[in-house]
């Protein structure tokens, strides 16, 4: 759904592109006394120092809402922060676990000034995107350019795939939506980036439908001159380069590449076949901890005293604090892996003696 409150027409203008591109439903938010232009600076100005939240006059049912997975809100700055209308559309409905993506038009506040946390204040139980929000600038309805205008086809195509994938629509027009974001310069590392991110926000299960698909479109088609070229090919995050830093904890060559270090850290780790690192733990006074998620091949993951699991595309582990482990590729098989550092307080890793060939051998 697309829910908006505009007064001047610009964000109702930016409503009305997204519901085009992404198929959501438009709702107008409407107080039931509407602005004019002889009070809007001054009654806006009050009701946020008052904290006033104006009756509305526009409403869903509550059943109708609950449907609504993912929810694109939109409304101009005013007075730095949000209009209070959408202070009460947003207190009026339960978004528990819904996605709220926020858009703004402006005069100038282009960070959105307050408006954003507002919004992650107002929805404690939601997934709000306070990095991912939209912003467009604009004076008035027939100055402002069309939003087709203000965004690049590379833009266009980011907001498309990310709302599309948020509803968990997969299908056939999903591929058709990223090969356009291929051919609009969306790079295949930009394409792995972007879904990593969005499935923290929409759930892993949506994100790996559109990993499998994404994978197929940004294959490319130079000749496979090694079996480490062509593993690379075969998913859609980069080897990277070779993991020197601590190659002394790994039996093997293993391989670095960051995809994320923005908010928590995400790197893909790869495993040479019979690569492994060394047991070892992630130690932490609060939090911390790491989680794994396969990408590609097959490759092993044991905690202490415990059976190896045996890990593929897919799958994810999720490691505590303190606890002592090891991972790496099976004998036959490259094996990538995400790393998801967890952020913790006065976090360090312990690392431990090697996995023996013996132990590493009797795996099944």
């Amino acid at each position: 759904m697309v829910a908006y409150f505009s007064w001047s027409g610009n964000t109702q203008q930016v409503a009305n592109w997204i519901s085009d591109k992404t198929g959501g439903e438009l709702f107008r938010i409407i107080p039931e006394v509407e602005y004019t232009e002889d009070d809007v600076f001054d009654r806006a100005q009050d009701e946020l120092n008052n904290g006033t939240r104006p009756p509305l006059s526009s409403h869903i049912d509550q059943e109708v809402m609950e449907q609504y997975d993912v929810i694109f809100v939109g409304f101009p700055i005013w007075w730095y922060d949000l209009p209070m209308p959408v202070w009460s559309f947003l207190e009026e409905y339960d978004l528990s676990g819904k996605t709220i993506i926020p858009f703004f038009t402006h005069n100038g506040s282009s960070s959105g000034a307050s408006s954003i946390s507002t919004v992650a204040e107002l929805c404690p139980d939601s997934t709000v995107l306070t990095d991912d929000y939209f912003t467009y600038s604009g004076n008035n309805v027939d100055e402002a350019e069309s939003a087709e205008d203000k965004l690049s086809l590379k833009e266009r195509s980011l907001i498309t795939v990310v709302a599309l994938l948020s509803q968990g629509l997969t299908d056939t027009s999903f591929v058709h939506h990223l090969e356009s974001a291929k051919a609009n310069g969306i790079t295949k590392s930009e394409i792995a980036e972007i879904i990593t991110h969005a499935a923290f926000y929409a759930g892993w299960p949506k994100a790996w439908a559109a990993f499998r698909l994404a994978k197929d479109i940004w294959k490319e088609d130079a000749n496979e001159a090694d079996e480490k070229t062509a593993y690379e090919k075969s998913m859609l995050f980069p080897i990277g380069q070779p993991n020197d830093t601590f190659a002394q904890y790994f039996v093997g060559q293993s391989y670095l590449a960051p995809v994320s270090k923005e908010q928590v850290g995400i790197f893909n780790v790869t495993f040479e076949p019979g690569c492994r690192n060394n047991w070892h733990i992630h130690h932490a006074e609060k939090g911390g901890g790491q989680i794994l998620v396969c990408v590609a091949g097959r490759g092993f993951y044991q905690e202490w005293g415990k059976t190896p699991i045996c890990m593929t595309a897919g799958d994810v582990v999720n490691i505590p604090a303190g606890v002592k482990h090891w991972h790496g590729a099976a004998p036959d098989s490259w094996f990538s892996h995400l790393v998801v550092e967890v952020p913790g307080e006065n976090t360090h890793t312990e690392w431990c003696e090697p996995v023996s060939n013996e132990d590493y051998a009797n795996i099944k």
